[in-house]
């Protein structure tokens, strides 16, 4: 018969690795890969936020936040223009899940792309691949969530970035603005597989 200490330290090693599962599973915000992804931090205050580039046509919003948490958002307006994020890094093979919160105002028409893009190397060098999303201009003035969306990394990419813009679809008119760019591993396995081998361990213990 196991002892009463033993019980106590396999309860424990369970209570730990429980612990780390619902550290793997916590909000994806803790874990965003994305720099700036809620575009809050304008650092030399240029009114560009850092970490973030842009084409022509673009604003930089300071008093519409699509949650609530800050008050920053971009914008962009018209045709054949984006923002994009600085790259970061990911693991080819692993899955990501990645959304972002977007406002057409009044008057749009058309579509924008919004894309997480692959990467071998820094720079953009060798594409790898992207997963790219359509999104028809819709719900005038009321901020929209994208995703979340699950995607492989593909091939040897070793870093990503995510750009939304207007130079793919049927064309688009007026202005969208844009906000908390999310993207994060998935929960790793690995937790909930140490949970069933410990589960296991205790049982044969006690038995």
């Amino acid at each position: 018969m196991i002892s009463t200490p033993a019980i106590l330290r396999s309860y424990g090693l369970l209570a730990l690795v429980s612990l780390s599962l619902s550290a793997a599973t916590a909000s994806p915000a803790v874990a965003g890969l994305v720099p700036n992804e809620d575009v809050e931090i304008d650092s030399d205050m240029n009114n560009v936020p850092d970490d973030w580039f842009m084409g022509s046509n673009t604003s930089y919003i300071d008093n519409d936040d699509s949650d609530g948490v800050g008050t920053h958002s971009v914008e962009f307006r018209g045709p054949n223009t984006d923002w994009r994020s600085s790259e970061f890094p990911v693991t080819a093979g692993s899955n990501v899940t990645w959304s972002i919160d977007y406002k057409f105002l009044g008057g749009a028409t058309g579509q924008i792309r919004a894309d997480l893009r692959f990467f071998e190397g820094s720079g953009n060098f060798n594409f790898q691949g992207e997963h790219a999303i359509l999104i028809d201009a819709s719900n005038p003035d009321a901020w929209q969530t994208l995703g979340p969306n699950n995607f492989i990394v593909p091939g040897v990419a070793t870093v990503a970035d995510v750009r939304v813009s207007s130079y793919f679809g049927s064309g688009f008119g007026g202005d969208v603005r844009l906000d908390n760019f999310n993207v994060v591993p998935e929960p790793s396995t690995i937790a909930l597989i140490v949970l069933v081998i410990c589960a296991s361990v205790r049982r044969n213990r006690i038995a």
